[in-house]
């Protein structure tokens, strides 16, 4: 607990036991915050300042800002009741108003004093929390400057043989630049070096040395059990849980070496100078690639094909293992070198030659391995046409590999053109983030696969898992079955933001500058005035593109995944992910203006002034914006209902933003405006119910028994499988002619099937009616003329008329 919060609890407790003034005890203290806050302004100020200066000056401003933001909680609330106790003992009389008693005159003067010194401390401390987070602020702003400044630095170009000159001039003296340094170092060390540091240090690499067969055929025969050859083929969540294990127990042993190793150095003194830098380098970077390598082999697999993870061929694999593990090898040489050069501030050029030749030796490689697979994929593609014809659209993870090879190229290319052109800083970091990306991506993978297979799958209905779970807790296999989606849902979005910051993690982007961001999109709580660059529309537009990104792949596993386990219908299923994609839009826009300076309240500002606008043009758009989300809350239609508008007729299939779109019986999209269903009469054949009523006329010959008429159709009714029993079928006599009955066969089927079932009971009908030797009624008489122009001749002369035929 710091001083401030103690003299702060001190004063809260002192004055609600006596309500006496409060004693001035945290001044001094929010004074020494202040001194503190005024010395980090100053040393943000200063030009030059390096990452650990910046991480030492944000660690300094936690606990201002915290302290700060516990005083406010804290005294907020106290003021509440102070306000309340004032209100209770009420104002002061009025000129000519009777006196009141000296005890509530000087109650009112102590909470008055009271309320005074609290609104002191809040106003303080608000100051200090805002000062604070400008602070903040600032020290994200020079780390991104500065990285940006490193990261577009500009040297000699790869290609100029003044730097290949000076670099074959420059070597040779630096490799005795080194040579002699390891020499003075060495001798340095073991002059100064004392029994006890030299006993510790003998003791690390003597356990080393003792300890490191045993433990390493321990873990090689942990991984030949684990990725030995199957019983069965092995499952996609078993593939990508052995790849993962597989990778972290191979990092172990080079991990436990890379420590004890570091230990001993540290123990005899070689840990705090540049020359410890280069040995910590080259102690790092091999549990690093053994991580990098496991990675591969498991994603690869290039010797055991049934454990591979990746859904390419064996020849891909083959070269995608040789190229990626390649492009390690020479990113790492190249940290190698550079850490070398450090050591002993050799000439520049040999620092740019290596970053240079390095990155261009990764887009060299990346390029032609993915130049190959091309052709090879070409080829096999050409192959199956030939055989099976054109493919009718490529899978998902067809498109994922289009979408892998695309950024490869680009990647490649950008990191050539910036070598060329003298950027080989940027060329150095578009190599590093190339593999670093391709390092998260197969983590993070993996770690779907896992999740998906063991979580989402696994607690299945029919999983054993499931089962088991069943036994022990009693719940039904559709809570289970949505416990594990659900879970399953909340870790894959946790990996998506984990995933996120480790990504943004090497362009200066930390974990609170992004949580800052989104509180300042919560609150609407700006700072300064609003910076408008390119970088930073960049950015927000990365930041809107990721998140509407993450919330569609929220969106999809929803609509496809969670929401079909829950049993609920088509059409609230569908207004429920509509709603998510929604809320996706919403802050998604709502962090890319955050990010880009436009708190809520500017944005409140800028949309009063446009709204006069907005409601003339946008009239329409907002008119069936707003139905729409009425129709997703009313639901007079929903998703699969059979609704009539105008003269169409058709089956909803979506409802989304602005329209809805139906498909008509001829299998034809027809888009109505949202507006149309509100504003006019729609006829909505499954509101309440999906039953369909089939009435059936059948006339016959007025000598049938109208009972065996009655039994015919009841019988016909009743023997078709589709025909509801509830409502029960029913035959109306209709009329009763000189020559005929007329009768009408009404029942009830599911609107679906309404025209099959018709034309069934139809068919039905004429077959008992000629079993039952049941006919129609008799024709009525017709008279035949057989020439007019006779018969006008005949009235005419009035002479008989000549016989019909």
């Amino acid at each position: 607990m710091t001083v401030l919060t103690r003299a702060l609890l001190a004063l809260w407790l002192l004055a609600g036991a006596t309500f006496a003034q409060a004693p001035p005890a945290a001044r001094p203290d929010i004074e020494t915050l202040r001194k503190d806050m005024a010395q980090i302004e100053a040393q943000i100020q200063r030009d030059q300042l390096a990452d650990s200066e910046l991480d030492r000056l944000r660690a300094r401003l936690e606990p201002i800002l915290s302290t700060a933001r516990e005083a406010i909680g804290r005294e907020r609330p106290r003021l509440a009741e102070i306000n309340e106790r004032l209100a209770r003992i009420g104002d002061k009389p009025k000129d000519g108003a009777p006196p009141e008693s000296a005890e509530v005159a000087k109650n009112r003067a102590e909470q008055e004093a009271i309320k005074k010194e609290a609104d002191e401390t809040i106003r303080v401390a608000e100051l200090l929390a805002v000062r604070a987070e400008q602070a903040q602020t600032a020290i994200a702003d020079i780390r991104r400057r500065q990285f940006t400044r490193e990261v577009l630095e500009r040297a000699d170009s790869i290609i100029s043989p003044w730097l290949w000159t000076d670099v074959a001039i420059a070597i040779p003296s630096a490799v005795s630049d080194f040579a002699a340094f390891l020499a003075f170092r060495g001798r340095t060390t073991i002059a100064n070096l004392d029994q006890f540091s030299l006993m510790s240090a003998l003791a690390l690499m003597a356990g080393l040395l003792v300890g490191y067969r045993p433990v390493r055929r321990l873990v090689l025969g942990v991984l030949d059990r684990w990725s030995g050859a199957p019983a069965a083929a092995p499952t996609r969540g078993e593939r990508a849980f052995a790849a993962l294990r597989g990778a972290l127990l191979g990092v172990l042993l080079p991990l436990a070496v890379t420590v004890v190793v570091s230990l001993a150095l540290r123990v005899i003194g070689l840990g705090a100078d540049r020359l410890g830098g280069f040995f910590r380098t080259v102690l790092i970077a091999w549990p690093v690639l053994a991580l990098l390598r496991g990675l591969l082999v498991g994603v690869l697999q290039p010797d055991k094909a049934a454990w591979r993870v990746a859904p390419v061929t064996q020849a891909t694999a083959e070269r995608l293992f040789n190229a990626l593990w390649s492009i390690a090898l020479i990113v790492f040489a190249s940290k190698i070198v550079e850490a070398a050069s450090h050591s002993i501030a050799a000439a520049l050029p040999i620092t740019v030659a290596a970053k240079g030749l390095a990155a261009t030796l990764t887009a060299i490689i990346l390029i032609l391995a993915l130049r190959k697979l091309e052709k090879r994929q070409d080829a096999e593609d050409q192959c199956l046409d030939a055989q099976f014809g054109p493919a009718v659209a490529p899978d998902a993870n067809h498109a994922l590999g289009l979408l892998l090879r695309a950024g490869g190229r680009l990647s490649g290319a950008a990191i050539i053109v910036s070598a060329v052109l003298g950027y080989v800083a940027l060329a150095s970091f578009l190599a590093d983030q190339t593999l670093w990306l391709l390092t998260l991506g197969a983590v993070t993978g993996l770690l779907l696969i896992i999740i998906d297979e063991f979580l989402a799958k696994g607690l299945s209905r029919d999983g054993q898992a499931s089962r088991r779970l069943r036994a022990a807790t009693g719940l039904s296999p559709q809570t289970i079955q949505q416990i594990g989606i659900l879970s399953s849902g909340l870790l894959r979005f946790l990996l998506y933001i984990a995933a996120g910051l480790l990504l943004l993690a090497p362009l200066g982007i930390d974990s609170d500058d992004l949580f800052g961001s989104l509180r300042a999109a919560i609150f609407g709580f700006q700072l300064g005035g609003v910076t408008i660059s390119l970088s930073r529309i960049a950015l927000s537009l990365g930041i809107f593109a990721g998140l509407l990104f993450t919330f569609g792949a929220i969106k999809g596993w929803v609509e496809d995944t969670y929401l079909p386990s829950t049993g609920l219908d088509a059409g609230l299923r569908n207004s429920i992910a509509t709603v998510v994609g929604y809320i996706g839009y919403i802050v998604a826009t709502v962090m890319a203006l955050s990010y880009l300076g436009l708190s809520l309240d500017k944005i409140a500002i800028v949309a009063g002034a446009l709204s006069v606008g907005i409601g003339f043009g946008l009239q329409s758009i907002v008119n069936n914006f707003v139905s729409g989300l009425i129709l997703l809350w009313e639901r007079p239609i929903k998703v699969g209902d059979l609704i009539t508008v105008g003269a169409d007729q058709g089956r909803v299939r979506r409802i989304n933003v602005r329209s809805t779109e139906i498909e008509t019986p001829d299998r034809s999209s027809l888009i109505v405006p949202n507006s149309d269903f509100i504003l006019s009469r729609v006829k909505n054949a499954t509101h309440s119910n999906r039953q369909s009523r089939i009435r059936i006329p059948l006339v016959v010959a007025l000598k049938t028994d109208p009972e065996a008429a009655r039994a015919l159709l009841l019988d016909a009714a009743n023997a078709h499988r589709d025909v509801l029993s509830v409502p029960s079928p029913k035959v109306e006599l209709l009329t009763l002619t000189a020559g005929a009955l007329e009768f009408e066969l009404q029942c009830y089927t599911d609107i679906e099937i309404e025209t099959v079932v018709r034309s069934d009971l139809l068919f039905d009908i004429l077959r008992r009616m000629r079993e039952a030797g049941i006919t129609g009624p008799a024709p009525a008489a017709t008279i035949e003329v057989g020439a007019l122009k006779a018969l006008l001749e005949a009235i005419v002369e009035n002479r008989p008329a000549p016989k019909a035929g």
